[in-house]
């Protein structure tokens, strides 16, 4: 069993989510899995590459959630061995 590698732990939230793309200013739709106080799961269709800076709005209910820092670093993927 692998050790957890995470800062804090994570709580399920399903909630729509955009996310901008900082130097294009693409908007792509992505959905949260899971939040926590260090960081969030984002399930989308085509994911960006890693290092991408991004802005993200989450909806859930009547309220829209801009995380600070408003830019985000999709972060360094794992190599899974």
């Amino acid at each position: 069993m692998e050790a957890e590698l995470r800062r804090s732990p994570r709580v399920p939230f399903i909630a729509e989510a955009e996310i901008m793309e900082i130097e294009t200013e693409v908007r792509l739709s992505a959905r949260t899995g899971d939040l926590s106080k260090h960081g969030c799961y984002m399930d989308m269709v085509n994911p960006l590459p890693q290092g991408t800076s991004v802005k993200v709005a989450i909806e859930h209910g009547q309220r829209t959630f801009s995380p600070r820092p408003e830019r985000w670093r999709a972060p360094e993927r794992r190599n899974n061995k």
